[in-house]
């Protein structure tokens, strides 16, 4: 990812699994944002595709150098 560089989950959508993102490219001027759109429920990031019957934990979203 690059400086000033928008992340865009659809509203309604679900997104499976985990990602590692490497945020030091992004700067205070120009920072790398996370952001929805669409019309609905906000979206759903999860570790898991299916419902778990037992208390699942997994990390979805590693940000890395989160300072830029």
């Amino acid at each position: 990812m690059d400086a000033g560089d928008t992340v865009l989950f659809k509203s309604g959508d679900t997104w499976v699994g985990s990602w590692d993102l490497d945020l030091s490219h992004g700067s205070e001027k120009h920072p790398i944002t996370f952001a929805s759109y669409g019309e609905g429920n906000k979206p759903s990031l999860r570790y898991y595709a299916n419902e778990v019957t037992e208390k699942a934990s997994g990390i979805v979203l590693t940000l890395n150098n989160p300072n830029g």
